[in-house]
């Protein structure tokens, strides 16, 4: 799709006013608790890069499991791509914020040891720390997370990987587990307050998912691609006995833009 079409360059990410709204994938816009417009405009949406990709299906940036509204109204997107990803304009931005971690630009970059499987393209990210399409994560801090992965499923948040699988992973730690409520977080500035620390068990997970070539060995497969198959309307059952729609929880996957294999 988006990059088949365009020599496998990743759709490019979305940093707050880096960029013009038709050269990202979601617009360069941010998002809050009050009255910006970007919390309830389809029209960014429908002229970004990714619009002739998308049929004009809006809905699927927002999980419909994010349901305390801004002031405005609910928002268009509760969904965002996770920094390491789609740096085509803004590479050198993201290795200021990570140096010793890889910037992802072309899908062949994507290889040994981090494997598409592995590789977080997009992810919901909670409304503490939402605003622009860009999700920051300081790899190299103990803290390790200026923004902040969502938890709207009963604190676990969907994931979708370079290969086209989607998951839905649970979060271990009190730097996640973090309850939407309104007005909490940016742009006030409250985020929760939580101990870091680079064995936090949620914060290795996440850097075992977009580290750079050897810098650590990649997480084991939990399931194959198969496993979570992506066609539109299916019902998917996990291991922890929760059903849930595609169309719900996995918003992100109909996000990557290229087509994969089966």
């Amino acid at each position: 799709m988006y990059a088949v079409d365009n020599s496998y360059i990743i759709v490019p990410n979305a940093p707050l006013g880096a960029l013009a709204d038709d050269r990202t994938w979601c617009g360069n816009q941010s998002e809050d608790w009050h009255w910006n417009t970007a919390n309830t405009n389809w029209a960014f949406y429908q002229k970004s890069i990714m619009a002739p990709f998308m049929g004009n299906q809006v809905g699927v940036y927002r999980c419909p499991a994010d349901t305390i509204p801004s002031d405005n109204g609910l928002r268009v997107r509760s969904v965002s791509m996770q920094g390491q990803m789609g740096n085509l304009y803004i590479k050198s931005t993201t290795q200021t914020y990570n140096p010793n971690y890889k910037a992802y630009v072309k899908l062949s970059e994507v290889v040994y040891p981090l494997s598409p499987v592995d590789a977080i393209v997009f992810v919901d990210e909670n409304m503490c720390g939402l605003n622009d399409g860009y999700l920051q994560v300081s790899l190299a801090s103990d803290n390790g997370w200026p923004d902040v992965p969502g938890a709207y499923h009963d604190f676990k948040g969907s994931t979708n990987f370079a290969d086209g699988h989607a998951e839905i992973h649970k979060w271990l730690t009190s730097a996640l587990k973090i309850p939407v409520r309104y007005g909490f977080g940016w742009p006030q500035g409250n985020y929760p307050t939580f101990s870091g620390g680079h064995n936090k068990a949620d914060l290795v997970w996440w850097k075992g998912t977009h580290f750079s070539a050897g810098a650590m060995t990649p997480r084991p497969r939990r399931f194959q691609r198969s496993a979570l198959p992506v066609y539109a309307g299916s019902q998917i059952r996990l291991k922890c006995g929760l059903w849930f729609s595609q169309t719900c929880c996995l918003q992100a996957a109909k996000l990557l833009l290229f087509q994969v294999n089966i």
